[in-house]
Formats: C-alpha cells, sequence, structure tokens
C-alpha cells in the first residue's frame, strides 16, 4: 500500500473520530434540551402516578408555590416508566402545584426592595420570567432582561439560552441543596445510584454492598443515601 493510501485513510479515519468526538460533546446543546425535557416528562409522570396512590409532594423540604423544592428522587424511584438519563447536567424541581421544572441553571435568589423584586444575575440566565400567584397556580406576568421588577409580591423564573426554565420563587426560596444518592434494586443484584453534585447529576450501576464504601468515601466526600427496594 504507497503512503498516498495510507494518508487517504488516515485522514478519513481522523473525520469520523473527530465527527463522533464533538456529537458526543453535544456541540449544539440539542441533545442536552432534549435529555432535560426526557426527564422532566418522566419524573412528571412518576409524581403524578405517586401522589395519585394518596402519597405528599415528594421534595426535599416543605414546599409553596415561592419555594419550591429539589425532588426526593428516592420517594418515586419505583414510579418511573425507564430511568431518568442524568448524564446531562440539570437540576430539578417540584412546585406546591405538583409540576415539574428541570433546568441547567439555579434559580434566582430575590429579594424586596421597596415595590420592587430585585436578584443578581444568574449564570447561564437568557432572560427571567416573573409570575404572580393566581387560583392556586403561577400566572405569566412579564419576561425581562433586567434583574429587578416592580412588584413586591411577584415570582421570578431563570430561562436559559436553551429555553429551559427554573421554578419560579419568591423571597423565601431555600436555595437548590445538592441531592443525595438515590439507590434502587435488590439485595445482590446489580442496581442503579443516582446523585448530584452542584449541577452535574450522573448515573453508575453498582451492587447494594458497594454503597457503603461509597457512602464513606465517594471521592473524598461524605454522602447520606438511600434505599428503595422494588
Amino acid at each position: 500500500m504507497n503512503k498516498k493510501i495510507v494518508t487517504i485513510i488516515i485522514i478519513i479515519l481522523l473525520i469520523l473520530i473527530g465527527g463522533y468526538y464533538l456529537s458526543s460533546l453535544d456541540w449544539d446543546g440539542n441533545g442536552q434540551v432534549e435529555v432535560l425535557e426526557k426527564n422532566r416528562k418522566l419524573i412528571q409522570c412518576a409524581v403524578n402516578e405517586y401522589i395519585r396512590e394518596g402519597c405528599t409532594i415528594p421534595a426535599k423540604r416543605q414546599v409553596s408555590f415561592s419555594n419550591p423544592s429539589p425532588i426526593a428522587f428516592q420517594r418515586i424511584s419505583s414510579y418511573f416508566l425507564e430511568t431518568p438519563d442524568f448524564n446531562k447536567e440539570g437540576k430539578y424541581w417540584i412546585t406546591e402545584n405538583e409540576a415539574v421544572y428541570a433546568s441547567t441553571i439555579n434559580a434566582p435568589s430575590i429579594e424586596k426592595s421597596g415595590d420592587a423584586v430585585i436578584w443578581e444575575s444568574i449564570d447561564g440566565a437568557d432572560y427571567y420570567n416573573v409570575y404572580r400567584i393566581r387560583n392556586n397556580n403561577y400566572s405569566f406576568v412579564a419576561s425581562t432582561t433586567d434583574t429587578s421588577y416592580g412588584c413586591s409580591e411577584c415570582l421570578v423564573s431563570a430561562v436559559d439560552a436553551s429555553g429551559n426554565e427554573t421554578a419560579p420563587v419568591g423571597t423565601n426560596y431555600k436555595g437548590y441543596k445538592n441531592q443525595a444518592p438515590v439507590v434502587w434494586g435488590k439485595d445482590k443484584e446489580p442496581i442503579k445510584l443516582a446523585f448530584s453534585k452542584g449541577f452535574l447529576a450522573s448515573v453508575r450501576r453498582i451492587t447494594l454492598q458497594d454503597v457503603e464504601q461509597l457512602a464513606d468515601d465517594p471521592d473524598g466526600t461524605v454522602v447520606d443515601y438511600e434505599v428503595r427496594r422494588d
């Protein structure tokens, strides 16, 4: 085989490898948007079924319209039609009206200032939506790129460049606490561990025997975990 043919083969291989690498990075973000929206729908379905059976809202803390909570995944783990893909970065909230929100960014921390609400700019936010509470639901008021709005009782959400919206929050919002690992499966069988560190969530296949070791030293950080058996 002459050098020219070898060179052409190498170039073709490099192009193929490069294309695969760029696609795996999800360069345009469309894959991430699709994953977040699919996750949100899967979580919403699980929440609906969980509550339909008479359970309370699966929140990590007392939830209200102005203080949405990270989702207590361990409580709804057996209600998923399929396991959500937590390999993309994302945050997930549930609100008092049982709605699930998903976004790549955090909701703003807002406070009152006279007859207005103000908040600090959120990294990655494209704009903000303003809401009032009417008839036990969020009523849209306006969108803005400012970090204040003339309505002291209003709630605010942040929207990223791909259109993913955080849950609307008020002045009593307690923030998004890192979610503890969630384990579901049966003893001595392969199970899935879903957890998030900051905005990054992931899923690993492990066995129940691995959980204690992971909880003792998951990359040098002590964490809590809960087990949900089918």
